[in-house]
């Protein structure tokens, strides 16, 4: 069996939420699958950490840039950050995100929830999108794997988080329709994880949360017979997208479940 479409050998990758998490284990696949990375996350520090280990571990160049995707200017900087160093954007990765508070629903979520949920999880993955075209335009291609939810598309979390996930669906989509069928082959495709076991789920207080909301997702998935995933597990799906391997799939919504939500 010829492996080799499965390899990101040169190619070049940006991965925002790179710090810890999803975000962590999708890099560190990347690299052992050859690939240059641009780690992108809040924190300068935590991203070094991450990068420090990958660059020993397997020799890849890595470069760490702390980035506020929220804002406009901080994501033209790294990504010209990115072209700089590498010269080419090949594969983006958008991971970055935030969970609301409380798993609000539609009648109790609040206009500040909505605004800084928002402001990464939709806005913020756009504003990167939109950033990264361009460069993949002048290319000739690229491939973008977005990170959504089983929010998204089920509406199992917070009123605030479940819209800005099903957003990056809809999103999804519209880059690849744009591109299928051009010159210019930019595939987009999305993974919608169930729970990982990373940091950002770990932390949740469930005692603060919306009971009668935590409820109805409980009665709605299959918690008993379905484990979390773990975020390696996702890492691969996204490492499969990202590769020549998946040419022909874009525009596609990918659940990483377990079938908890089937």
């Amino acid at each position: 069996m010829d492996l080799s479409p499965l390899q990101l050998n040169n190619k070049v990758a940006i991965v925002t939420g790179a710090s810890s998490g999803l975000g962590a284990a999708v890099a560190e696949q990347f690299a052992a699958a050859g690939c240059r990375l641009v780690l992108v996350a809040l924190h300068q520090a935590n991203l070094e950490k991450v990068a420090q280990r990958i660059q020993t571990q397997y020799g890849v160049p890595v470069v760490a840039v702390a980035t506020d995707i929220s804002d406009l200017k901080a994501v033209q900087s790294m990504v010209a950050t990115a072209i700089k160093q590498f010269g080419r954007i090949d594969i983006l990765v958008n991971n970055a995100g935030i969970l609301d508070t409380g798993l609000k629903s539609a009648v109790n979520y609040l206009d500040s929830d909505f605004e800084r949920v928002v402001a990464v999880n939709q806005n913020g993955t756009m504003q990167v999108t939109r950033a990264v075209l361009p460069h993949m335009e002048k290319q000739g291609g690229g491939n973008i794997v977005n990170v959504a939810s089983i929010a998204g598309l089920r509406g199992c979390g917070g009123a605030v988080y479940s819209a800005a996930k099903g957003a990056l669906i809809a999103f999804t989509k519209h880059v690849a329709l744009r591109y299928a069928g051009t010159a210019t082959y930019i595939r987009c495709n999305v993974v919608c994880p169930g729970t990982i076991v990373t940091p950002m789920t770990t932390n949740i207080d469930l005692k603060q949360t919306e009971q009668a909301m935590f409820a109805q997702m409980s009665a709605h998935a299959d918690l008993r017979n379905c484990r979390p995933c773990q975020a390696s597990e996702v890492a691969n799906t996204i490492w499969f997208l990202a590769s020549d391997a998946a040419a022909p799939i874009t525009g596609q919504t990918i659940v990483t479940d377990f079938g908890a939500y089937l």
